[in-house]
């Protein structure tokens, strides 16, 4: 089950995987992802991010792909 998390909420970095393994939708697409939680902490987030593109699932990756994306451009 996906965490439960709400605009402007903080939210635990292990948690990332589960949100970006879920179905993208309003408010868990990796660019408001990045918007809400990541561009707060970016350093706290790095090694998560970093990690995650190792993963096995397919989304994990692809999202935070993006998300180290999205890091490099700020």
């Amino acid at each position: 089950m996906l965490p439960k998390v709400t605009w402007g909420e903080t939210l635990a970095r292990e948690d990332i995987y589960k949100l970006l393994a879920g179905k993208w939708e309003d408010g868990t697409r990796p660019k408001d992802v990045y918007a809400l939680y990541v561009s707060k902490e970016p350093k706290a987030y790095l090694p998560v991010l970093l990690k995650g593109l190792r993963s096995d699932v397919a989304r994990v990756r692809n999202g935070c792909a993006e998300l180290v994306s999205l890091l490099s451009e700020h």
